[in-house]
């Protein structure tokens, strides 16, 4: 189409496309605004992994402590059964320990003491075993180290003579 020397066609050949607002051709703005636009929705994808990423951190650190407080948990309760089982093996020693001490003092006593059964049942066989030409004046052997041992757990005798009969 000839350019028009009197000014008919001008719309035709100016700066302005004829399609304007057809979407075929953008403006500056239009341009933009879609660069402005993913560079929002990135920014937000990018703030929503952080958030989640976040979150899942916290699980992790949730789980994590959760697992170190049973485990201090799972600890403590052993200690704590060791303890028992401790005071148990204690208390059970004590006590057999105990039981031990008063059969050796009723053995001891029953041993010692000349009125108990056992103690007039072995004088008597004492006296029947031994030789019918013992007098009345004489003690039995036996008696005798017994008197000898008693004395000298009673009375013992000072440092200077103890080194002297050694």
């Amino acid at each position: 189409m000839p350019l028009s020397i009197d000014g008919m066609n001008i719309g035709l050949y100016g700066n302005r496309p004829t399609n304007f607002g057809s979407g075929y051709q953008t403006n500056q703005l239009e341009r933009v605004t879609p660069v402005a636009q993913r560079l929002n929705d990135a920014q937000e994808r990018l703030q929503e992994r952080q958030r989640l990423e976040q979150d899942r951190q916290e699980q992790l650190r949730e789980a994590r402590e959760q697992r170190i407080a049973e485990q201090e948990q799972r600890e403590e309760r052993a200690l704590q059964l060791r303890l028992e089982r401790e005071d148990a093996a204690q208390a059970l020693d004590e006590q057999l320990r105990e039981q031990r001490l008063e059969t050796v003092q009723e053995q001891r006593e029953a041993y010692f003491n000349s009125l108990s059964p056992e103690n007039l049942a072995r004088q008597r066989a004492q006296l029947e075993t031994s030789a019918p030409a013992v007098s009345s004046g004489q003690i039995s052997p036996r008696l005798a180290a017994e008197a000898i041992s008693t004395y000298r757990q009673t009375e013992s005798p000072d440092f200077i003579s103890r080194s002297l009969v050694a």
